[in-house]
């Protein structure tokens, strides 16, 4: 099953019982333990549960396989109280002799008994048995479980031959999916997937080596239900063709001029959808200008953020796609002619500043006041804190998921806030091997009904993935 592939938030030998009565293990089972069982996550979130029995010894006269060995769950139910036991949840077969395994490996999506899936009992407080009875004849009873070492660490019942072992309790999971893949490309094709598995008939396609024009473009793909995939300059690498033939789109949309992406591209294209159409203007400011003006007729709400950087706008597109407002860039001490002049195209009567002062000077929110305009910023201390203001400022408690990127690094986060379209929640920025503390706190008031980790555990590691877990509600 691979342990070595994945997340393994629990392992525990088991007690040693025969019939109802406890028998103390000796220190060769301490020092090498038979039996465990193991629970945890998979690189992409999915709950496992794997029981392993090892070197099985049956002293029994015959010579005929034990096929009665159960393993059985109770949990504790809504009262507070344990469950009976007459809950199986698998069974196997041993044959005679020395070294044998029995090994049952649960996913996501297994049975366990009457308590529904491994997947629904997450975060329910589990116990295993593993129950063995010695099929008849009554003299060929079941006469024990032996380790590597030839001892004897558990005696069975000579009247019925029934042996018994019990886990400790534990809980199943709540574990954090990633929308992951190799590289940028296949990430932002797994975000795809995710948040349009029917398909799209709007796609938005932006260059994967920068960041400006797919962080602007995030607002706008999302008012058309449009994922935004990713390109190199003169390439569709492999993962966004094959997207693209999922989706089946009637239409794509290219952010960027030809400095980013060749015509030949726009070609190739043209393979994937009937009409190809290019979104760009002269650099990343008047290209998000031209980006609002398209997908945007008008909007009294408008999000500004420096397009010096990626993490304030990275921050700020999933607030600007509850809003229906476009994200536009400024530079960090001038507001653009073509951006002042695109918010008096749209009408815009509120605009919102994401980022602090030295992202967006008070030189520039003056000249976005002009006219009578209502200018909010929203800032913090640090990217994450900033992350954790915009959701504060954005989204109530209960939201249905929230999204996690490192705050180092954009290439992951380029599709971003296109997924918060269909799936609307938060962006939040996490180191790659802590989870900050104001982002901690956010994620408490939030108690999101599930997260997601954009990005691989090189970005995001599986210690902060297991962090997560914990504020899954």
């Amino acid at each position: 099953m691979g342990l070595k592939k994945r997340v393994s938030l629990f392992v525990a030998a088991l007690t040693m019982f025969s019939g109802l009565a406890v028998v103390g293990a000796p220190a060769a089972f301490a020092a090498h333990p038979e039996i465990e069982v193991s629970v945890g996550c998979e690189p992409q979130g999915d709950q496992w549960l794997e029981v392993v029995a090892k070197s099985w010894s049956f002293v029994a006269s015959d010579h005929g396989n034990h096929d009665d060995v159960r393993i059985q769950m109770r949990r504790i139910n809504q009262n507070g109280n344990w469950t009976g036991w007459l809950h199986e949840i698998g069974n196997g077969q041993f044959v005679p002799g020395n070294g044998r395994q029995f090994t049952k490996s649960y996913n996501k999506t297994s049975t366990m008994a009457d308590f529904g899936t491994l997947e629904s009992m997450a975060g329910q407080t589990v116990q295993i048995r593993i129950f063995v009875i010695d099929p008849p004849p009554t003299d060929d009873a079941f006469h024990g479980w032996y380790n590597d070492l030839g001892q004897q660490f558990l005696e069975g019942s000579t009247g019925n031959g029934d042996a018994r072992a019990y886990s400790d309790e534990f809980v199943i999971p709540k574990c954090v999916p990633r929308l992951a893949g190799a590289n940028r490309y296949s990430t932002a094709a797994a975000a795809s997937q995710y948040a349009y598995p029917s398909g799209a008939d709007v796609v938005y396609v932006a260059t994967g080596e920068k960041f400006p024009d797919a962080l602007a473009g995030g607002a706008a793909a999302a008012r058309e239900n449009a994922p935004i995939l990713l390109v190199q300059k003169s390439a569709i690498p492999s993962p966004t063709k094959n997207e693209l033939v999922r989706l089946s789109p009637s239409r794509i949309v290219v952010l960027g001029g030809t400095d980013v992406i060749d015509n030949q591209v726009v070609t190739a294209l043209r393979a994937y959808a009937g009409s190809v159409t290019r979104v760009a203007g002269a650099n990343r400011y008047s290209t998000s200008a031209a980006v609002s003006k398209a997908a945007f007729g008008s909007s009294a709400v408008a999000y500004v953020a420096t397009g010096v950087d990626f993490p304030d706008a990275l921050a700020g597109a999933p607030a600007a796609v509850q809003a229906g407002a476009p994200l536009l860039l400024v530079k960090s001490d001038e507001l653009p002619n073509v951006v002042a002049t695109e918010l008096n195209r749209l009408g815009a009567t509120s605009i919102v500043v994401v980022g602090g002062t030295a992202a967006v000077s008070d030189a520039v929110v003056a000249s976005l006041a002009k006219g009578g305009r209502t200018v909010t910023r929203i800032s913090g201390a640090t990217r994450y804190a900033l992350s954790a203001n915009v959701s504060k400022d954005t989204f109530a408690p209960g939201v249905g998921a929230a999204y996690v990127v490192v705050g180092t690094e954009f290439p992951d986060a380029l599709s971003a806030g296109a997924v918060t379209g269909p799936k609307p929640g938060p962006v939040l920025l996490v180191q790659t091997n802590s989870l900050p503390a104001v982002v901690a706190k956010e994620l408490t008031r939030l108690a999101p009904q599930e997260i997601y980790i954009i990005g691989g555990p090189a970005v995001v590691s599986d210690t902060v993935a297991g962090i997560l877990a914990g504020y899954v509600q």
